[in-house]
């Protein structure tokens, strides 16, 4: 569980908000490394009356995989090609997943290929300039302290 399992926890609070109640359990089911856990299973009671279950494993070779919600109308889970979401007694239907959002990186090489907005490269140039101002701003306050400090 310390390992990919916490990643797990970490996106159900962020879906679900603050857990009020926790069971957990792991084992070394292997016996390849004795002294590591390499299978554990977490129920969390969350503050709004959610129940989910997290399950991290070294030693599972097959199922499903990846994150499964199952609620009182539908799940949504991966079915082995993708994710898809199922109504009760309905089939189920691929979830065609978001466009990804541009990191900084492929701004700017769109900036520097010229491929970018004119508008946007302007509003982007102005958030950087803005935050380095900051960042100056900070860095002298901090430098009037230490000499402060100086005997």
């Amino acid at each position: 569980m310390l390992d990919e399992g916490t990643h797990c926890v970490h996106a159900l609070r962020l879906l679900f908000g603050p857990v009020r109640q926790v069971w957990a359990t792991s084992h070394n089911l292997s016996g390849q490394y004795p002294s590591a856990d390499d299978f554990g299973v977490v129920h969390l009671r969350f503050a709004n009356g959610i129940f989910g279950t997290v399950e991290g494993s070294w030693v599972q070779t097959a199922g499903i995989k990846g994150l499964e919600i199952v609620g009182s109308q539908g799940a949504l889970y991966h079915n082995g090609s993708g994710y898809v979401s199922q109504m009760a007694n309905k089939q189920a239907v691929p979830v065609i997943p978001a466009a990804a959002k541009p990191s900084s990186v492929h701004r700017l090489l769109s900036a520097i290929r010229g491929e970018l907005d004119p508008a946007e490269a302007r509003a982007i140039s102005r958030q950087h300039s803005t935050r380095c101002h900051h960042g100056r701003r900070r860095a002298l306050r901090a430098q009037r302290r230490l000499d402060d400090l100086s005997p």
